[in-house]
């Protein structure tokens, strides 16, 4: 009896054993097929979540580059307007050097010997009827001169109209040019950003001009320029002194226009 139960008993744990095995062998195959289900699911979870990493930088990369082909853009203009005040400052010096050299020679050359006027041989030959070509005066010569600045001005040919402008302050009569030129120089300086120069122009100008024509369009650029230099008190100041002194003119009414848009922007 003890040796049949000594069998039962082995057989028994072999046939729990092979049940076991069998048991463990199935929990590791669904875990398997677990795991094959899940993965797919995941790989494309995970690549939808690379996709629109890689659509982020994208854009970006995107955005940096459209920035930077803008700053190059600014660059490129800082560069041009840096050129062309170099040859404007170029070419007044060697203009200023070619007139000190004339007024040199002027000044160190021989007078002519004077020729003795003869009597004529016939009295009966008579002087010539003809009368002398008649010679521009100067009022016509500087006005010509300055038209053809001002059309070189139009044109945006910066260098050209300084030089231009440049030439007629020099030479002209103050009582003839009334110290225009000096205001065509300030645009040209505020055109190429050069605010101070051109601030110092617009002053002298209207110290020298008060009453001229141009005088209230040269305090509205007067007040652009602090604006522009970021003297904000100054330039508003500016702004309300020209509507105070020349209310019914354009510029004031351009100038409260500055003003009204100024004050939007602060609401």
């Amino acid at each position: 009896m003890p040796r049949r139960v000594e069998k039962f008993i082995g057989s028994l744990a072999l046939w729990l054993l092979i049940f076991l095995s069998g048991c463990v062998a199935l929990n590791e195959k669904s875990v398997e097929d677990k795991k094959v289900d899940e993965s797919p699911a995941q790989d494309a979870a995970t690549l939808e979540d690379e996709s629109g990493g890689e659509k982020k930088l994208l854009k970006d990369l995107e955005l940096k580059q459209a920035r930077l082909w803008s700053r190059i853009d600014e660059l490129e203009s800082l560069v041009l307007k840096q050129q062309q005040r170099m040859k404007i400052l170029e070419q007044a010096l060697l203009i200023d050097h070619g007139s000190k050299e004339k007024r040199k020679e002027k000044t160190e050359a021989p007078k002519p010997a004077e020729k003795a006027v003869q009597a004529p041989r016939d009295s009966s030959i008579r002087a010539s009827t003809r009368l002398p070509p008649t010679k521009a005066s100067p009022q016509q010569i500087y006005a010509q001169k300055l038209e053809s600045a001002k059309a070189l001005f139009k044109e945006a040919s910066w260098n050209k109209a300084f030089l231009a402008f440049s030439e007629l302050d020099r030479e002209a009569d103050s009582s003839l040019s009334q110290g225009e030129p000096m205001y065509w120089l300030g645009r040209c300086w505020f055109q190429l950003n050069e605010f101070q120069s051109a601030k110092n122009l617009f002053l002298r100008f209207l110290e020298l001009s008060p009453k001229h024509e141009l005088a209230p369009s040269a305090q509205l650029f007067y007040a652009k320029t602090e604006m522009a230099m970021g003297r904000r008190a100054e330039g508003l100041s500016k702004f309300r002194e020209l509507i105070k002194n020349y209310p019914s003119e354009k510029n004031a009414e351009l100038a409260k226009q500055i003003l009204k848009n100024i004050n939007e922007e602060e609401l």
